[in-house]
């Protein structure tokens, strides 16, 4: 169907070996598709009056704020339709309003000067079940928390600044949620907390984190994003992290490492970080079977020692989509020398975004030395987001 985008409306936690748009948790469509999907709902409300009953509702089904000009737009819009609707002869029809079909909405740059517009828009949409935020201020919570509908269901934030007494309304208030993820948090959520809540299949872990006393193991939440580690609070992550995989460890087949930025060109030939990271990973979760690793530059790629023994399948998901062909030649490189590694059961190493293959293979096309060489000395299949062969074996045999 021409209106509909893979993982936009998906409220599980899907994981990306196992679903036909390889993603991670905060990039979980393809935004090509939902810029096309909705210029063909726009042309179809506007082709006749049959043609617009039947794809309003597709059309709002998916809202997306990019500033806080737009966010108040929208509030008036709502409003005013909630005016001309709120008379006796209209009370039936009211559900009928934009905002009852929409189930994803994303907020872009949120600020504490735009709360009565976030209260009135959210009030509007009594069936929203994913909710993504971007750039938000502390008042987010305190300006939303009482008007989030209790339909919520996934909810992803990104540089938001939150409190455990927040979360722990949130939670109380949204008892469906089955996925809550903080990216860059200034206050990373206490996984006790959020262990407690029955619902969840994915949570993020942060290093400001619980004592033991307070996690409690959750069998069902298998799935984890371990927000970035850096040398600043690398001492502490570690403990926390090693107190809570003894407890929730066994439980998890699929775990999502965000490496930071660090404003250093050049190859992470060390990731000290990231490889006490993977080995309480094999320490403490012996069911492992998926791992992902989110760099937001190429060269921010670390140098993976080993990977825990259960691993089947790594994911490198580049937030940036292109590099100079040189940088994926290092990158195959390191992946030729874990691939050295005879201990490790890796069969499979696919490039998550779709950029990243993309660029690859248009430097391969243009005969530029993109590290064939090591990606033939490579035991496990290199895959594209698809799960299809990134470069087929003809295109670098000769190499």
């Amino acid at each position: 169907m021409a209106t509909s985008v893979p993982g936009a409306l998906n409220t599980e936690p899907c994981d990306p070996f196992n679903y036909s748009y390889s993603s991670i948790p905060f990039v979980d469509y393809n935004r090509r598709e939902m810029e096309a999907s909705y210029t063909t709902k726009l042309a179809l409300t506007l082709t006749c009056r049959k043609w617009n009953l039947i794809a309003t509702p597709l059309l709002y089904e998916v809202i997306i704020m990019p500033n806080d000009r737009l966010l108040r737009s929208l509030y008036k819009a709502l409003m005013k339709f909630h005016a001309r609707q709120d008379t006796p002869e209209n009370e039936a029809d009211r559900q009928h309003g934009p905002g009852w079909w929409t189930r994803r909405f994303e907020l872009h740059k949120f600020s504490a000067t735009c709360g009565q517009s976030l209260c009135g828009v959210l009030r509007s949409f009594p069936h929203l079940e994913i909710m993504c935020v971007t750039g938000g201020h502390q008042l987010f919570f305190h300006e939303a928390m009482d008007s989030l509908p209790k339909s919520l269901r996934k909810l992803h934030f990104d540089s938001v600044t939150t409190s455990q007494r927040a979360m722990k309304t949130l939670l109380a208030r949204c008892s469906l949620l089955r996925s809550v993820v903080f990216v860059e948090a200034d206050t990373p959520i206490n996984s006790g907390t959020l262990t407690q809540a029955p619902a969840l299949r994915l949570m993020s872990f942060g290093y400001n984190d619980s004592p033991p006393e307070t996690i409690v193991a959750n069998p069902q939440m298998q799935q984890l994003y371990i927000s970035p580690i850096t040398p600043r609070n690398g001492l502490h992550f570690a403990q926390a992290c090693t107190v809570f995989l003894k407890v929730q460890g066994a439980y998890l087949n699929t775990v999502y490492l965000d490496v930071p930025d660090t404003g250093i060109r050049g190859l992470r030939g060390d990731g000290a970080e990231v490889n006490i990271c993977v080995q309480q990973l094999a320490e403490h979760c012996p069911n492992l079977a998926h791992l992902v690793i989110i760099i937001p530059k190429i060269w921010h790629m670390p140098l993976l020692s080993s990977l825990p023994a259960s691993v089947t399948h790594l994911g490198v998901f580049c937030v940036v989509g292109e590099a100079r062909s040189s940088y994926w030649s290092s990158f195959f490189y390191f992946l030729s020398v874990l691939s050295d590694n005879l201990a490790i059961s890796l069969r499979v190493v696919r490039l998550l975004n779709q950029r990243n293959a993309e660029d690859i293979r248009r430097c391969a096309e243009r005969g530029e030395d993109v590290g064939q060489e090591y990606l033939k000395r490579c035991r496990f299949r290199v895959e594209d987001w698809r799960g299809e062969e990134l470069l087929p074996a003809s295109e670098y045999s000769d190499w």
